[in-house]
């Protein structure tokens, strides 16, 4: 079990941490009975009932897709089956543990890249009230993000093999994770942004003019050429990673069309290309979606234009930041996921677990040095370390306001508050009745507003791994300086 870093046997305190986490979803477990057998809106995920019927059909020998709405991976019907043969919940149970073995990777992720925050960001997972609830509610989502930190992990270990069949898997079982395939790419060789060795070169761990190297390493990193890029992307890792990975894919999808015919392509994944969702979806555009489906030939017309124009945008975000992160590879996942769930045409509750589960190993990567990369712009010849540090605050002071604590607190309060907005007017929409659309909207226009102002703030404050390598003694006064 070493490639995935649980060689180590689990400490006192981590034992008790897990004991602490499972004790917490096993008494919302308890309460979630309760809930559905007495109040009148019920805790448990509605897809969590069509899992266990799923199930309920493979135990009978038939398709899993003979279950309307089911469109997920017959594996995890397969998972599921307990729930027939044993208890309701133990589907839970085993969503639960997806949920505590991703912080055991999440942990071991943190500890490899260094830093004293491992227990608290690790901690912010697993304690987090979204993990908690969604997991113990039936959703699926932990064993995505599992799979995922499988993917981290291998990568980190240099188990190319393994990196490529965990990421086969995890897009067999979820089709989003395939938007991951261009940061992986280049991220294996360890070359990142394919620049990232001569980085490495230039740019020594301990030096005695920081500002400089930092400044070197950040100007290094944003050079690029043509010839370099092709070169290291038909590197033999990179050949062997892709060769596994679709090999694997095309097997696995091989073999569940044989068993269970074109329900299976079209449900797993054509579905969730033209998914339309117009209830519990936080997307603004699920109200021409709601016009649409009423009749109107005007609006129908137009939902189908704006869908797949909106694809255009949304892929070349996800695209500019797949390659322009790629050097940091939990940063760019992050990224990557936080741009999809939020311009993505459905959206709901569940997809924000996508990117919790990376959120704590990118924060180490996210401060205020980005100020660098916007003077460098302005002077792209050698670099004077004695003017070094009157640029850099001449900078800080041009962008104070968006990287300040009051700024920063204003934008995740403001996420918190427009999701409560959203539920509580979607409430009353659905369960009271009341019809208030435009104030619905109005709240998603908010959401994706919100979420945007996120992505500009943390792609501003993040450092590179390389510059940040820069800084790792407390003796710097430079260091010290440049990161008050």
């Amino acid at each position: 079990m070493q490639w995935w870093g649980m060689s180590a046997p689990l400490r006192t305190g981590e034992c008790s941490v897990l004991t602490a986490a499972f004790a917490i979803r096993l008494a919302f477990m308890i309460y979630g009975m309760y809930q559905d057998a007495r109040a009148g809106l019920p805790f448990t995920d509605i897809d969590y009932g069509v899992f266990t019927d799923a199930a309920r059909f493979v135990t009978l020998g038939d398709s899993p897709y003979e279950r309307d709405t089911f469109r997920y991976s017959p594996v995890l019907a397969f998972t599921c089956v307990l729930n027939v043969t044993s208890h309701p919940l133990v589907g839970k149970a085993f969503f639960v543990v997806g949920d505590l073995v991703s912080w055991v990777l999440i942990k071991k992720v943190l500890s490899q890249q260094g830093g004293s925050e491992t227990k608290s960001l690790s901690a912010a997972y697993l304690f987090n009230p979204y993990t908690i609830t969604m997991s113990t509610r039936g959703s699926c989502e932990s064993l995505t993000a599992f799979l995922l930190m499988l993917i981290v992990c291998c990568l980190q270990c240099e188990d190319t093999f393994r990196a490529a069949s965990c990421f086969a898997f995890a897009t067999l079982f979820r089709l989003y994770p395939i938007i991951y395939s261009v940061p992986l790419l280049l991220y294996i060789d360890k070359q990142g942004s394919i620049f990232v060795h001569e980085v490495d070169q230039k740019v020594p761990a301990r030096t005695h003019d920081l500002t400089t190297a930092a400044v070197v390493g950040h100007q290094t990193s944003c050079a690029s050429t043509g010839t370099s890029l092709l070169k290291g992307m038909f590197s033999p890792r990179k050949v062997y990673f892709c060769t596994v990975a679709a090999s694997l894919s095309i097997a696995c999808v091989a073999y569940y069309q044989l068993w269970y015919g074109m329900d299976f392509f079209r449900e797993t994944f054509v579905h969730h290309m033209k998914r339309v969702d117009i209830r519990h979806n936080f997307s603004m555009s699920f109200y021409s979606a709601y016009l649409a489906t009423e009749g109107n030939s005007i609006f129908m017309a137009e939902n189908f234009q704006s869908r797949y124009t909106c694809l255009i945008p949304h892929i070349t975000v996800i695209l500019v930041i797949g390659i322009k992160y790629a050097s940091d590879l939990p940063f760019c996942l992050f990224m990557q996921t936080f741009a999809f769930v939020t311009l993505n045409s459905v959206c709901t509750a569940q997809y924000f677990v996508w990117y919790l589960c990376l959120f704590p190993l990118c924060v180490p990567n996210i401060n205020i040095l980005r100020c660098l990369g916007e003077w460098n712009s302005a002077n792209r010849s050698t670099v004077n370390s004695k003017d070094v540090p009157n640029r850099i605050a001449q900078s800080r002071r041009r962008k104070r306001r968006i990287d300040s604590p009051i700024f920063t607190c204003t934008c995740i309060v403001s996420w918190f508050t427009t999701q409560i907005g959203w539920l509580v007017t979607a409430y009353s929409l659905e369960f009271t009745g009341v019809c208030n659309f435009w104030p619905l909207w109005a709240l998603s226009t908010l959401f994706l507003s919100v979420n945007t102002w996120s992505i500009v703030l943390m792609t501003s404050m993040h450092t590179p791994a390389t510059m940040r390598r820069c800084f790792t003694s407390p003796n710097d006064v430079t260091a010290a300086e440049l990161v008050r």
